[in-house]
């Protein structure tokens, strides 16, 4: 478990995929759930070292539905039962079992994200939303000045946290640091249901001239991510050029 600011705490599963831990005055708030159940024993053990418990935790935010994000999500909103859920409106549907994850058609796809496409995790368990998340929407409940931001392309409805005082956002999938000596990099194109999109959110991304990224996977950018968030807007403009 990593500390990311006052109040946040990045805890790694599996080695890969980031779920978040917000201590607020409302209680703990859980920002994505994982793949497995398993996700509920580091939570507990985590929520130990902090002084807290799983009966402590009040609120579920989910950046997107991809399995690897909310694939723990019954088995978490099992153990605490007491916690809302809350996901933006295109991802809801998904969350609850009213629709499937949307994927590239494998048409678009080459080389290795063709041969990835083919390994992709299916539908998650379905669980109940009980609140939405929209652009801008105030989630002072959980922290003083944190808001919601649309960060599409990952997937149709991917949002972010942002906290505006401390220059500080958990991204999600907007962005990857899975290999840090690489710096940041796009999201995976087989994974990815619109590329342009992608970028458009990068770029809005790159226009909060982040301190903090926290992302779904890889270790925070904490106090240089604005730069390095420009590396990788060059990076895909060079391409683009």
């Amino acid at each position: 478990m990593q500390q990311i600011h006052s109040h946040i705490y990045q805890i790694t599963l599996l080695g890969f995929v980031n779920v978040y831990l917000i201590t607020g005055a409302d209680g703990v708030v859980v920002v994505d759930a994982g793949v497995s159940k398993g996700t509920v024993t580091s939570l507990q053990k985590n929520l130990a070292a902090l002084g807290l418990k799983l009966a402590d935790v009040r609120h579920i935010l989910t950046t997107h539905a991809h399995f690897d994000h909310v694939g723990g999500l019954k088995s978490l909103h099992e153990a605490v039962p007491q916690a809302k859920i809350y996901a933006s409106p295109y991802e809801r549907k998904i969350v609850t079992g009213e629709a499937k994850i949307a994927y590239p058609p494998r048409s678009e796809l080459r080389g290795m994200s063709w041969l990835m496409s083919f390994m992709l995790a299916g539908q998650s368990k379905p669980v109940q939303v009980d609140g939405l998340l929209e652009e801008q929407t105030d989630l002072d409940f959980v922290l003083p000045g944190l808001k919601v931001i649309n960060l599409p392309g990952h997937t149709f409805g991917q949002v972010g946290f942002y906290l505006p005082e401390a220059h500080l956002l958990i991204g999600g999938d907007v962005m990857m640091h899975l290999l840090p000596r690489l710096g940041l990099t796009m999201p995976f194109r087989a994974a990815s249901i619109d590329w342009k999109a992608c970028i458009e959110s990068i770029h809005k991304v790159e226009a909060l001239n982040l301190h903090t990224l926290a992302l779904g996977h890889g270790p925070a950018l904490m106090g240089n991510a604005a730069a390095v968030v420009k590396t990788l807007v060059k990076k895909i403009s060079q391409r683009e050029a």
